[in-house]
């Protein structure tokens, strides 16, 4: 024997008594025994690990695990093909590999078997005992009985580095997507929890009751829903309140500003529950340091779609 190189990620045992089969350029092993280094001399049965060498490169890779149960460690019984095993010991076992599939029979008889092959289904070899020695051929139903149960062979690993990959990727892009809609789905998920306008019915309601505003109140909030949480001059409101057909004072139209400015913070503060300075928001003006800039009934208004 020469040991050749061999490779691959994963190195199966040493062993011996394995079943094998061959599939174009490919060896399968599993099965065997090795030394029980607890229990010496005797042996240990391997685990039910399948194992693939691609000749060419002479790589190894597990590609699953059998039932051990299934199949009685007897291999100087197996009698083989180049599609289907045969093991015969308290029932007759036939794994067929191109449907991946194992199918128990009773036993009908347990010749000694010293040496065969299969041709088809017909068994060629020498049987024997302790007493005598003899050729024989004869059909593989000789040995079978009634079927008793149908199993898979080989069942794949579980790649659990893939689904840990998959799972990272698919919880990153669901991270990313919730961020960029964020401000879609807090609208969809959380209610809305300000006054709503409604165009079309021409009214405003507060979670769904409606609410009557004066008309210049209405005046104001237009202009807000126009420059909806925007920071705007005071002096912007004025033009709301100019008359043009008499002429008057700046400071009459400044007085019926802020009294509807006035008169519409107080009303939804009370309706809203919410304290009045939280309703009007300043800051500087960017351009004019002098003059201030107010921020009225923040994050309050919508409009009804």
């Amino acid at each position: 024997w020469i040991q050749i190189q061999t490779y691959g990620e994963k190195a199966q045992e040493p062993r011996e008594a394995a079943y094998s089969y061959n599939k174009g350029n490919e060896l399968f092993i599993f099965g065997g025994e090795n030394k029980d280094p607890k229990n010496i001399p005797n042996s240990k049965q391997l685990n039910n690990m399948v194992w693939r060498l691609h000749l060419p490169t002479m790589r190894w890779d597990c590609i699953g695990t059998y039932n051990q149960n299934l199949i009685k460690i007897v291999p100087e019984t197996v009698d083989r093909d180049s599609i289907k095993f045969y093991f015969k010991g308290d029932y007759f076992t036939e794994i067929n590999y191109s449907a991946n599939k194992i199918y128990c029979y009773d036993c009908i008889y347990f010749p000694f078997i010293l040496n065969s092959y299969l041709e088809g289904n017909t068994i060629i070899g020498v049987f024997g005992d302790s007493s005598k020695k003899y050729f024989h051929v004869g059909n593989i139903k000789e040995f079978k009985g009634k079927l008793k149960s149908t199993s898979v062979f080989i069942t794949p690993l579980v790649n659990y580095n893939y689904y840990l990959i998959t799972a990272s990727i698919s919880l990153l892009v669901l991270i990313v997507v919730l961020l960029l809609f964020k401000r879609q789905l807090n609208s969809v998920f959380k209610p809305f929890k300000g006054i709503l306008y409604n165009s079309k019915k021409d009214n405003f309601t507060y979670k769904r009751k409606t609410i009557l505003f004066e008309e210049q109140e209405k005046l104001i909030l237009f202009y807000l829903f126009d420059h909806l949480n925007q920071y705007i001059s005071l002096n912007e409101l004025n033009q709301l309140f100019e008359k043009n057909k008499q002429p008057e004072t700046i400071s009459a139209t400044v007085k019926r500003r802020e009294q509807a400015v006035s008169g519409l913070v107080s009303k939804v503060s009370k309706i809203c529950g919410i304290e009045e300075n939280k309703l009007i928001l300043e800051r500087k003006n960017s351009t004019d340091k002098r003059i201030k800039d107010i921020l009225l009934l923040p994050n309050l208004l919508k409009t009804a779609n």
